[in-house]
């Protein structure tokens, strides 16, 4: 009985191997509440979230280097932007890590009346890396010119 007693006082004490693990810091959870949302164009909502030195990619081509140029190139690229998010993923690795998977019509739709015939889908997934500052320094863009096929299974 006491070996019995034992044993179970020393299995509550050691933590379970499965145990889940920790969530993804908290400033990771409110950029993604804010940078997964398709229908905000307005700049000022994003800017926060963005160092001085982050440095922007698209499919392995820099676009961008520092906040300004950034900034510049995500208002221009979400001004004639409709879309839909698919879903979004947060991470612990490092500061933080955000994945957004979405999909775009690459039509123009800032002119009046839209673009005639139906949408030119583009799918990405956009990675934003943060640092120990709590702002994102790196993103990285990876896009193809189609739509997005989910699996059958």
């Amino acid at each position: 009985m006491r070996l019995s007693l034992a044993l179970s006082a020393t299995m509550l004490a050691v933590p379970a191997v499965s145990s889940t693990p920790p969530p993804p810091p908290k400033h990771v959870w409110i950029a993604g509440e804010v940078l997964a949302d398709a229908a905000i164009k307005e700049q000022s909502r994003i800017e926060p979230f963005f160092a001085e030195d982050v440095v922007a990619f698209l499919n392995g081509e820099r676009i961008a280097s520092g906040k300004e140029e950034w900034l510049r190139w995500w208002s221009d690229d979400r001004s004639h932007f409709y879309g839909r998010t698919f879903g979004y993923s947060m991470g612990r690795h490092g500061s933080g890590v955000l994945i957004v998977v979405d999909e775009h019509d690459t039509r123009d739709h800032s002119t009046r009346p839209p673009p005639a015939g139906g949408p030119r889908w583009t799918t990405r997934s956009t990675s934003y890396t943060f640092g120990a500052d709590r702002l994102i320094h790196a993103v990285q863009i990876a896009e193809t010119d189609s739509f997005l096929i989910r699996p059958k299974s």
